[in-house]
């Protein structure tokens, strides 16, 4: 019984790891579009916002920060399948490390972004668009490895411990 609730708390905290990832990462697109940093790297993409508002605007952070929570959901719709295949991959080989989180969300942002920008092109984005799409992932990966990544699977070994426990007290 302790199982179920040990999972559903895990549950709880990859729900709310993987919020707070996709806002960070929705963030970090937002910014860089909005104070013009990404435009050298976003040259293929037919999509992107030809405003350079500057550093010193203070719209510019209520700008980002609404941006980035409604591009979050796209994100979600693009990605959620990736991202929930990664988690459960990380949560049943008990992956906890930072490297793997970050090598893992960048390859979900990349997926994520080469399915939905659309390329001038029509091939591949150029190099600057995915050096921009991996940092996206590696910002998504380490939020979540912040909140939930860093316990990863030790819901499952809780479950041994209990078990031996368990068994210990059947042997009095």
């Amino acid at each position: 019984m302790q199982l179920i609730g040990h999972l559903i708390i895990r549950l709880i905290a990859i729900i709310f790891g993987v919020s707070l990832a996709i806002f960070a990462s929705s963030i970090f697109i937002s910014f860089g579009m909005f104070t013009g940093m990404f435009e050298q790297f976003f040259t293929d993409v037919e999509y992107v916002l030809d405003t350079n508002i500057g550093d010193t605007d203070p719209i510019v952070a209520l700008l980002v920060i609404g941006a980035g929570f409604f591009s979050s959901f796209k994100i979600v719709s693009l990605a959620i399948i990736p991202i929930f295949l990664a988690i459960s991959l990380a949560e049943g080989m008990r992956w906890q490390g930072l490297t793997i989180n970050l090598v893992m969300g960048g390859v979900v942002s990349l997926f994520a972004g080469i399915t939905a920008i659309p390329s001038a092109t029509g091939g591949l984005p150029s190099d600057g668009t995915l050096v921009i799409l991996l940092a996206t992932g590696f910002i998504g990966g380490f939020v979540y490895w912040l909140i939930a990544g860093r316990s990863a699977g030790l819901w499952l070994s809780s479950n041994r411990r209990l078990n031996v426990s368990e068994a210990q007290d059947l042997d009095k």
